[in-house]
């Protein structure tokens, strides 16, 4: 690749990475807070999105998705059971292992948020033309697909 190209691509990679951040904090401040419990912390809902769209996860395996050490996510799980909005278990095959999933008030509350984001996304899509749409998902889905990609070469 030519050091002009890789430029460019860099700038405009750079320019897509700042408009995503924008748009996410546009849609991170019109949450619905009265809707969330007052002392659910940002780390707190991370963990909870991550059981929503994984669904149960050892402990271990959600420190990893969400970005934290095992510690960290034991801290945070606890205080999520202590408020009702997670359950956790042994795993029946081997009880060293901690199974975390939501309870159903975590999932009533999860499943608000989302449905919402959802929402809140489907009404900026319905506004783009089919073409628009059509460039949208072709990124997309070679974003996603590079992403695969990356993840089976790790495995």
């Amino acid at each position: 690749m030519k050091a002009e190209t890789y430029k460019s691509n860099q700038i405009v990679g750079n320019h897509i990475l700042n408009l995503l951040t924008e748009i996410y904090k546009v849609i991170i401040s019109d949450v619905p807070l009265e809707q969330l419990p007052s002392d659910v912390t940002v780390s707190q809902l991370r963990v909870l999105l991550a059981l929503h769209t994984s669904g149960s996860n050892r402990m271990r395996e959600l420190a990893v998705t969400v970005g934290v050490v095992a510690s960290t996510a034991t801290g945070i799980v606890d205080a999520l059971v202590k408020k009702g909005l997670v359950s956790r278990e042994h795993d029946l095959k081997d009880r060293r292992q901690i199974i975390c999933s939501l309870s159903p008030k975590g999932d009533k509350l999860t499943s608000m948020l989302w449905s919402w984001g959802e929402t809140r996304i489907k009404k900026q899509l319905d506004i783009l033309t089919q073409n628009q749409l059509s460039n949208m998902l072709k990124a997309v889905e070679l974003i996603w697909s590079n992403i695969s990609k990356e993840k089976e070469n790790k495995n």
